[in-house]
């Protein structure tokens, strides 16, 4: 899995992590199609319009290739089908053995998304609060 990709004559671009992908969402409409491309390089939004349209082109093709389905690797489902479904009920008391449980499958989610996508997945896709999935990750990393 690709987490960055070297862009001739312009840098190093990676995907934005989690705190430029929350001001992304604040940003004027207009400007969030480019925004995710400057801030993958480091630059401001001026800067890279600054740069010529092949390098512009070049980084667009970057970004494509990171956000790619194919470029993510699929995550491995735990060893107990029924974790998927009591990880993902809300405010329900969880014992600690399927804490651990929860914490081993997050930690393998974690491990198959790119830089700065696991924060977003856990708030939207999981149906968990991050601190839960925080304790569960530090009682799976604890267990082993």
């Amino acid at each position: 899995m690709l987490t960055e990709i070297e862009i001739e004559d312009v840098g190093t671009y990676r995907l934005p992590n989690m705190w430029q992908t929350r001001r992304l969402s604040r940003m004027p409409r207009h400007n969030r199609r480019i925004a995710p491309l400057a801030m993958g390089l480091g630059l401001s939004y001026q800067q890279f319009r600054g740069l010529t349209p092949e390098q512009q082109e070049a980084t667009q093709r970057a970004y494509m290739a990171l956000t790619s389905p194919a470029n993510i690797d699929p995550i491995e489902q735990p060893r107990d089908a029924n974790v998927r479904t009591v990880a993902f009920r809300p405010r329900i008391h969880r014992t600690d053995e399927e804490k651990v449980e929860i914490g081993q499958y997050l930690l393998q989610v974690k491990k198959s998304l790119p830089r700065g996508h696991f924060g977003p997945w856990v708030e939207n896709e999981a149906g968990i609060s991050s601190a839960t999935a925080r304790l569960c990750m530090r009682l799976a990393k604890e267990a082993a």
